[in-house]
């Protein structure tokens, strides 16, 4: 997958053995169509490896992002493996499975991606291995397009959150 990446100029941060398989119908005569008219399912299964570290930094809760700053995590981006499935119906590819389990957390997905507008609509619910007393590792809200992405954290996560921590006070 590494080698892939860089090739393509993508990234070069990444290695590991990837599985992937697609039953795929797709009818068109443009770009657009193609993806507008794809029906099937695709999938990969990532086995151990190493990713770029926007998969922890999503899961990890408030204090370990500050400390990180301060000093690299020796485990950070080492993925234990990762599975990803999209059933695909009329262009509206919706995640059936999407999790990464990486050293220092769990990051779970769940959403549709336009394929013929390439917008996004996804919910990331990371899960950090060592929870403090005071997670803040909350759910994340993606949208926008493909190669564009907009990530904010998701405002009803981000209240219960909230109210839990004041209660626990």
């Amino acid at each position: 997958l590494g080698r892939f990446l860089k090739e393509t100029h993508v990234s070069q941060d990444v290695e590991g053995q990837v599985d992937l398989a697609a039953d795929l119908k797709i009818r068109g005569n443009s770009r657009h169509q193609l993806m507008a008219n794809l029906d099937g399912i695709s999938g990969a299964v990532i086995g151990k490896g190493y990713v770029p570290r926007f998969l922890d930094l999503l899961a990890q809760d408030l204090s370990r992002r500050v400390i990180s700053i301060w000093g690299r995590h020796e485990r950070a981006g080492e993925l234990n493996c990762g599975v990803i499935q999209f059933t695909s119906k009329q262009g509206i590819a919706t995640s059936d499975a999407f999790l990464f389990d990486t050293q220092l957390a769990i990051l779970k997905g769940d959403g549709d991606i336009n394929l013929a507008t390439e917008q996004l609509d996804f919910v990331l619910s990371p899960k950090p291995r060592d929870r403090s007393l005071f997670s803040l590792a909350t759910e994340l809200h993606v949208t926008g397009s493909v190669l564009d992405p907009r990530v904010r954290p998701d405002m009803t996560s981000v209240a219960t959150k909230g109210v839990k921590a004041l209660s626990s006070l």
